[in-house]
């Protein structure tokens, strides 16, 4: 059996019900829409308090500046096709929220989303051209959309399922389709921790063991150090400054009210939680793990005018609580100061 080399994408805060439609649109539907030029395998990591490690295959990263960017460039009516479609089931998603057909509607936009992020990126890596200028609009103007969606389902299920109010976030499509499927063993299991690949469920077996089994090699990330300067580290930069400030860590979504005014928010990635959003606001800049151009980060850090260097790998590692840095964000870079 050849060994399957992963690299780890990003944290999300997500829903077993989300992590399955993402497996599905990027395993069973984006092949369709990109004449199988495109199929992933995405493996899915849930640790409680944490969110939801995604990664992807090794060979899978250049597909989208290598194959697909050229395919869409090649093929721009069928592009603009895609995006059409995507923009009109991002308005059916919104007004279907209690249909329970909702996750074929999120299942197909995010088969197009899948693409529409990476495109987007490219724009801001250089590759200017109408595809990649038109993926890079419209994921702007619908960034928060699935993130909402999920929220909302969520709430609509604290209703219809009170018994279950605890695993809400544990349940699968089916289960929520048809609740009689539901068992509370194993919802209790997963809350736990879980391991979601090739659309299948596991429970109570360590990450080590799992990959192990399955034959999976983890790409880790290094860090980029110089002790001499104190430069600890160097990222990506979604909006300019320079800014001093204490860094906070934080780990966990409910830890963002530990921000105060002018603090440097050091975490693995930004969602749409609203805790966050005020975070962002009081926050002197901000420095993820994780992210690219499109990301949350990147996009609310530039509607903030935040400066906000991206993708560090490991910022939350090495950074800890009260150190006082400075923020280059003209430069990527990160010191510490004292």
């Amino acid at each position: 059996m050849l060994t399957k080399k992963y690299k780890k994408s990003d944290t999300r805060l997500l829903p077993l019900f989300a992590v399955e439609y993402w497996y599905l649109a990027e395993n069973k539907i984006l092949p369709k829409i990109t004449n199988n030029l495109a199929k992933y395998y995405p493996l899915f990591v849930y640790s409680p308090g944490k969110g939801v490690d995604v990664y992807y295959q090794l060979k899978d990263w250049d597909i989208e500046d290598n194959i697909l960017s050229p395919y869409f460039q090649k093929y721009k009516l069928k592009f603009k096709k895609l995006i059409d479609e995507y923009q009109k089931e991002c308005i059916e998603i919104k007004s279907n929220i209690n249909n329970k057909n909702i996750f074929n509607l999120l299942i197909s936009a995010w088969a197009k989303l899948s693409f529409i992020v990476p495109l987007g990126e490219l724009y801001y890596s250089g590759t200017k051209n109408i595809v990649t200028q038109k993926a890079l609009a419209v994921r702007q103007k619908t960034i928060n959309d699935f993130y909402k969606t999920n929220k909302n389902i969520i709430s609509n299920l604290e209703n219809i399922l009170p018994k279950y109010n605890k695993y809400l976030n544990f349940l699968t499509i089916n289960e929520i389709k048809n609740n009689k499927l539901i068992v509370l063993s194993e919802l209790k299991k997963r809350k736990n921790a879980y391991i979601f690949y090739k659309n299948n469920i596991y429970t109570n077996i360590t990450f080590k063991k799992f990959i192990k089994e399955n034959n999976i090699l983890i790409k880790s990330e290094k860090s980029i150090s110089n002790k001499t300067n104190k430069t600890i580290l160097t990222g990506i930069t979604a909006m300019n400054g320079k800014v001093n400030g204490y860094a906070k860590v934080i780990l966990h979504q409910d830890q963002m009210k530990l921000i105060k005014k002018g603090d440097i928010l050091v975490t693995p990635m930004t969602t749409t939680n609203d805790e966050c959003m005020l975070a962002i606001g009081r926050a002197g800049a901000i420095i993820t793990d994780e992210g690219g151009m499109t990301s949350h980060a990147a996009i609310i850090a530039r509607e903030m005018k935040k400066p906000c260097i991206m993708a560090t790998k490991i910022a939350t590692k090495l950074l800890k609580n009260n150190d006082y840095i400075e923020v280059d964000a003209d430069n990527g870079i990160i010191k510490i100061i004292n």
